[in-house]
């Protein structure tokens, strides 16, 4: 997962939900490891970039070098035709209206975390036994971690 300034938080979270049913994702938020990460990616690996603009020179720059290593690049942006949207294999354009003092924020995170949702529920989907093993294995993790009385969540089975 990549993606620099706003789009970061957006990277973690996919991140954190892929990790949690059992793909092997990693995230790197310095711009200079994104690109060492993205060069020793496999042929046929999964780059997952995030960039409101499809503009940010250093996720095109992850980006660049992950299709050099053979991934398939896939660009989650507010907009399409692109510099980065150029190099990737798939975009998913989830554009949003912005006013002017919430440029890059509120409407555009809400879109992709939107995005990462259902792309999750998707992959969860289509690898049901695995995800569930993972899922109850990261909520007994998760739980671990938590003060006092313990709250019943609903079963990974409703995904």
């Amino acid at each position: 997962c990549y993606g620099i300034g706003s789009s970061m938080p957006i990277a973690l979270d996919a991140y954190y939900r892929f990790s949690r049913i059992g793909l092997p994702a990693t995230i790197a938020t310095d711009p200079h490891m994104q690109c060492v990460s993205a060069a020793q990616l496999p042929p046929g690996a999964v780059a997952f970039a995030i960039s409101h603009t499809g503009r940010t020179v250093e996720t095109l720059n992850a980006l660049q070098m992950a299709k050099g290593s053979g991934a398939v690049c896939i660009l989650l942006s507010s907009y399409s035709q692109t510099p980065i949207g150029r190099i990737a294999d798939v975009e998913l354009i989830a554009g949003a209206r912005e006013t002017a003092f919430r440029a890059e924020a509120a409407a555009s995170r809400i879109a992709h975390l939107s995005i990462i949702d259902a792309l999750y529920v998707a992959v969860a989907m289509r690898r049901f036994d695995g995800a569930v093993v993972a899922l109850d294995r990261s909520n007994t993790i998760v739980e671990a971690h938590r003060l006092g009385e313990r709250v019943r969540e609903s079963s990974p089975r409703s995904l």
